[in-house]
């Protein structure tokens, strides 16, 4: 009888185990680092290492992010520690899953990581990118931060049926 109610704890257990994966994996965000990105989010030039400390990046989840901010977090990691650098917020639609920022400055040579999370301070999505050198002028840089929907997407870039045959 006890063996039974153990096996029953067990299964329970492994059950919770799953959901609770199957939850953090839904709410996955794939950062990808990339020279620039299309009209229609495609990345181009993808890489993890810049020769600039000018990088581009977009961050694609299956399902909208549903906050109204963000908090990327960027760390500089020196061997084992990884130090903060800065923490600021970034305006997004509840209902976009993509969201991608056009020449972020980096402060210079190094190995950063690129945390988003969501207020409550759950982290959704990491990326690692490489900075191999400096580019000397980075006052003129205009940062440009994006946002968009599946919907929209699907919409914009969607084959157009012709109503003269319907």
């Amino acid at each position: 009888m006890r063996s039974r109610l153990f096996y029953r704890g067990v299964l329970l257990f492994l059950c919770i185990l799953g959901l609770s994966a199957t939850a953090a994996y839904a709410e996955a965000v794939q950062i990808v680092f990339c020279k620039n990105f299309s009209d229609s989010w495609e990345p181009q030039g993808q890489t993890e290492t810049f020769d600039s400390n000018v990088i581009t990046w977009i961050a694609k989840s299956q399902e909208p992010f549903g906050v109204q901010q963000l908090s990327l977090s960027l760390y500089k990691r020196q061997g084992e520690q990884e130090q903060l650098l800065k923490r600021e917020n970034l305006d997004v639609r509840p209902t976009w899953n993509t969201f991608g920022l056009r020449n972020m400055v980096l402060p210079g040579e190094g190995t950063y990581l690129l945390s988003l999370a969501k207020g409550d301070g759950k982290v959704i999505g990491e990326g690692v990118v490489v900075v191999t050198a400096v580019q000397k002028d980075t006052a003129s840089v205009k940062t440009e931060a994006r946002g968009t929907t599946l919907a929209e997407l699907f919409e914009k870039y969607a084959p157009k049926q012709d109503k003269k045959g319907e």
